[in-house]
């Protein structure tokens, strides 16, 4: 039985009242309010009451005009005033009949709410599970029957993308979707360019879900091949059966994304704002003087970086930034990649680049010839008489009288075949002559003179004659085989381009050295006038010569006389210098001024003896003139390594200041002046210094492997700082080559830039010079190979990514077979050769007693015999193929060209270039450049 229930003792409360319905309310329940109170609100400056808040929400009719006029920020204390001015009046939804009392809450629902009818609801029901089917995976098993109705009605069809099967119940068709439906991935089965349309997030969160669902295989929606990884199939179906135009593509400085067709232009626009971004981060950019186009100079006055703070290293960029290296010498090093200048990234693409970086190039060499033209020459040189030379014939006997009246090897245009039994028919000059070189097409490409003997100096003067011309200084040797004499003979040509641009290259005149000792360099003092007096002055010229002297002539074109018929005879001018530079005498002889020498006695005993040198006489291997104070300071490198310095202003043209340092560690081969206080030397062991002339104080210094070189080379005219090569042998563009690189240096803040340029030679670069009023630079090699290219990177301000290489001439060394060879013969010996080397180590070849006591192919060096026996492929223009380079040769290497220079012309600038073959040619430069089609 159960226990009676408990009842209360307590008094029992009479039942509450029924609330009464929302809208009866009673008012007395809002918080009290100032009715004149205004609150300010962004559509009303003066602003509303709460009931005048409640007029204007009684204003709007859709849900549209009242996000558009109330401020995000301001709805809700803008529905707290609406509630309050309605006094306790529900507010109604603009969108459906919900009534409600909070402002959070009408202002929550109306941001949800739509004005859609009930159809059009029930037709967004069905586009999400039709647009998207696998979305019904996620639908609960008791809604399945529901959801269902909702999204195929009575038509119990599949709505899986790619599937139109019909069943004939709900149930069925349930059944069916828990197979048919997989992952969204493959509803674009039928339409990969749509999948591809996506988002890189979208496309990512199909294929992971494909991936999940499918046991971590996904296969394309275009060839069914399968991937287990979900970025390798976005990656590939991208590209699977598009067109190789149209594949997507991302850049790798900036990452943009674009097609392969708009990759190439994109490019360019790239790296030239990444190297202008870069640079203007650097520290040096302001201390070089490089200022930026449309930008005011930074004040002198502002703090500079410090030059031993170590930059922070970035992240390299392909073709962009350079890679910076801090020194322990406090100096900091950029380096641009060598391959940069072989991408087409990097490379000047259209005809407006190349006219942008050569009219700077020109307004650069404007600048410089009104600068220079103001610097007066100095009294030294400024009081040089125009006394008038006399011609003379030259003895018959004399040295150089047999090398001006040979022929010139044959020059033969194009590749023809090597090794064959006679000299082919082409080109063969006479000294002193000069004629037209065609190419294969019958085109004129070039026009080469003759010098009779190898050439060890080529220069183009600064002034140009009365008609025009280009005034050609070129110095040779007296003989192929033995390259020192006791006298000298310079040779002066004309280069002038006529109508058409057709090239016309003759000799002027003769100067003959009789006793000066052989002449082993020369160079023009680069640098002009304004003097009306001096019109015909065609420039200051500057000998060096085995005997430890400097000639310097004054070449004007009114003291050259007029040159007679020639006919047997050879006329040249004998006259002496206008000034002879020495080195001094010694005195007092310390233990450094004698060499040892061994001396073999009677017997065993090898005696070592003391040999005296007098270092007034050693030879003078380079010399370097500055512009800077109007040509007064002149300086030249010994055979001993010791560096002179002449001061022309200074009194006695006999005591230079010569200085040679222990620290230096190796012999100079080279100087150059960089500016008027300091030289740039180029030592033996590829070291490259700069040195204060004033107090020989090493300043910078680099010894990077594969960059620096024996070699210097500077242009006041055109560039700021040096070149250096004759560098280490590399493996890139080709084996053993040697590179050519410019320097950007500032000594105040011990920053060294250096820029790879396109000049790349075998083996050896001979010589370097540039086009100043077009910046060509210019470079000749032991390859035989004349080289042009450009770079914006050589101007000041480097801002122009511009890039341009020409491979402007080639000469190719070939000779005859051996006297009792045929071709059939040479080409079976080639082929036995062959097979001995390919024959394994077990098997043996036996070589008859005939082939080991064969003598020695024949050394050809002597003129006659390479003349008879030897000739030169001369090709314009062409590709350049690397071939197995000769470190020794037996032969005379004739296709060698040790000099080159330039001529200073804006619209047909022309380089003059010759060497061991004693030819001189004249050949264009001028960089062509095609549009390219992007």
């Amino acid at each position: 039985m159960a226990p009676p229930k408990r009842r209360s003792t307590r008094p029992t409360t009479p039942a509450a009242p029924t609330d009464p319905p929302i809208e009866e309310k009673k008012p007395d329940l809002l918080i009290a309010y100032d009715s004149d109170e205004k609150f300010v609100f962004s559509f009303s400056e003066e602003g509303l009451t709460a009931k005048e808040c409640a007029e204007k929400m009684n204003g709007f009719s859709t849900k549209e005009q009242f996000l558009t006029e109330v401020h995000v920020d301001e709805m809700l204390r803008f529905l707290t005033k609406v509630i309050i001015g309605r006094k306790g009046e529900p507010l109604k939804c603009l969108c459906c009949d919900r009534l409600y009392v909070s402002s959070s809450g009408f202002l929550i629902h109306i941001k949800k709410c739509s004005t859609k009818n009930e159809q059009d609801r029930l037709t967004d029901a069905q586009n999400k599970y039709r647009n998207e089917p696998s979305k019904w995976l996620n639908v609960r098993k008791k809604d399945q029957i529901a959801t269902l109705k909702t999204i195929v009605g009575t038509n119990y069809t599949c709505f899986m993308i790619g599937c139109s099967l019909n069943f004939g119940s709900l149930k069925d068709l349930i059944e069916h979707l828990a197979t048919c439906i997989g992952a969204d991935y493959y509803s674009y089965k039928n339409r990969p360019d749509d999948f591809r349309k996506l988002s890189k997030k979208a496309k990512q969160a199909y294929t992971l879900d494909a991936v999940t669902k499918n046991k971590g295989i996904v296969k394309c929606l275009v060839c069914d091949k399968e991937y287990t990884n979900h970025m390798s199939i976005i990656y590939h179906i991208d590209r699977c059966q598009v067109d190789k135009s149209l594949q997507p593509w991302k850049c790798w400085r900036c990452g943009f994304d674009a097609t392969a067709a708009d990759a190439q232009e994109h490019l360019i626009d790239c790296g030239r704002t990444a190297e202008m971004k870069m640079f203007d981060r650097l520290p040096e950019s302001s201390s070089f003087g490089f200022p930026i186009p449309g930008s005011s100079v930074p004040s002198t006055s502002e703090p500079t970086t410090s030059a031993a703070a170590a930059p922070t290293k970035r992240k390299r960029v392909t073709g962009g930034a350079p890679r910076a290296t801090p020194r322990k010498d406090g100096t900091t090093l950029y380096r641009f990649r060598k391959s940069t200048i072989s991408r087409s990234s990097n490379g000047i693409v259209t005809k407006k680049d190349k006219k942008l970086y050569e009219d700077q190039c020109s307004k650069i060499f404007e600048n410089w010839k009104q600068k220079s033209a103001e610097i007066a020459f100095c009294d030294t040189l400024s009081n040089i008489a125009n006394s008038k030379w006399k011609l003379s014939i030259l003895d018959s006997n004399d040295q150089f009288y047999r090398i001006f009246t040979r022929q010139s090897v044959t020059l033969v245009s194009g590749k023809t075949l090597g090794l064959q039994q006679t000299v082919p028919p082409g080109i063969r000059l006479d000294a002193l002559k000069s004629r037209e070189m065609l190419d294969e097409d019958d085109a004129p490409k070039a026009t080469v003179g003759y010098c009779g003997a190898p050439i060890n100096s080529i220069n183009v003067a600064p002034g140009k004659t009365r008609d025009g011309s280009d005034v050609i200084c070129v110095t040779t040797f007296a003989n192929d085989t033995d390259l020192e004499s006791d006298s000298s003979c310079v040779q002066f040509w004309k280069h002038k381009l006529g109508k058409k641009k057709k090239s016309h290259l003759e000799l002027w005149f003769l100067i003959h050295l009789p006793l000066r000792g052989t002449i082993l360099h020369a160079t023009w003092l680069q640098k002009q006038h304004n003097d009306e007096m001096m019109t015909s002055l065609i420039g200051y010229v500057a000998f060096s010569t085995t005997i430890g002297q400097i000639l310097i002539y004054k070449i004007d074109e009114s003291r050259v006389p007029e040159a007679p018929d020639r006919g047997d005879n050879v006329h040249v001018i004998v006259a002496d210098p206008d000034l002879t530079l020495r080195l001094p005498k010694s005195t007092d002889t310390p233990d450094d001024t004698f060499l040892n020498a061994d001396v073999k006695m009677e017997g065993d005993d090898i005696v070592v003896l003391p040999t005296r040198i007098d270092e007034s006489t050693v030879p003078l291997l380079k010399i370097a003139w500055s512009y800077h104070n109007g040509g007064a300071t002149l300086a030249a490198l010994t055979a001993l390594g010791a560096i002179a310095i002449w001061n022309l202003d200074g009194g006695d043209l006999d005591m230079p200041r010569v200085n040679i340092e222990e620290s230096w560690q190796s012999p100079p081969s080279d100087i150059a002046f960089w500016n008027i206080d300091h030289l740039v030397v180029g030592f033996r062991e590829k070291i490259v210094k700069v040195i204060s002339i004033e107090t020989w104080d090493v300043m910078l210094e680099d010894n990077t492997a594969k960059n620096a070189g024996s070699r210097v080379h500077t242009d006041n005219r055109i560039v700021r700082s040096f070149f250096m090569f004759q560098s280490d042998h590399t493996a890139f563009p080709y084996p053993n080559a040697t590179n050519l690189t410019y320097v950007h240096c500032d000594i105040d803040t011990m920053t060294m830039i250096l820029v790879p340029t396109g000049n790349t030679h075998q083996l050896l670069t001979w010589d370097v010079a540039m086009c100043p009023a077009v910046g060509t630079l210019l470079s000749s090699g032991i390859d035989g190979r004349l080289v042009a290219s450009a770079t914006g990177r050589f101007l000041g301000n480097m801002r122009h990514s511009y890039f341009a290489n020409r491979n402007v001439m080639a000469l190719k060394r070939r000779r005859i077979l051996k006297e009792s060879q045929t071709m059939e013969e040479y080409l079976k010996e080639v082929k036995m050769e062959g097979s001995a080397e390919g024959s394994t180590s077990t098997s043996t070849t036996k070589i008859s007693d005939d082939k080991i006591n064969e003598p020695l192919e024949e050394s050809i060096t002597e003129h006659t015999e390479v003349c008879q026996k030897m000739w030169l492929d001369v090709q314009f223009d062409e590709i350049f193929e690397p071939t197995r380079p000769e470190f020794s040769c037996r032969d005379q290497r004739i296709e060698s060209l040790n000099c080159v220079d330039g001529t200073t012309s804006r619209d047909w600038p022309v380089s003059f270039t010759g060497g061991e073959a004693g030819l001189l040619f004249a050949v264009s430069v001028k960089l062509h450049i095609e549009e390219m089609d992007l």
